[in-house]
């Protein structure tokens, strides 16, 4: 696996929380031919940012259940944050 770019910030950890999904580009079609699904892709990666929005909020609710952990949304950037770690 290839090392992602350093922090944003300059110096200090700045921890981006991400996942990355690999998808077979490729159906077989009922003619029997294979070709690539969704435009290449494209019409995929369009949902990209729900996808994302969706696998955050089950982390959220996971780590709020098991560990106790509360989140809040910075009022600014409208992040979720860690508001209490029991």
């Amino acid at each position: 696996m290839a090392p992602h770019r350093p922090p944003r910030r300059r110096g200090r950890p700045d921890p981006h929380l991400h996942a990355h999904v690999t998808i077979a580009d490729m159906v077989k079609g009922k003619d029997g031919k294979w070709s690539a699904i969704g435009a290449g892709g494209r019409d995929i990666h369009r949902h990209a940012q729900a996808a994302d929005a969706l696998l955050k909020a089950r982390l959220r609710r996971v780590l709020a259940q098991r560990y106790g952990i509360a989140w809040k949304r910075d009022e600014r950037t409208g992040a979720w944050e860690i508001a209490a770690i029991p």
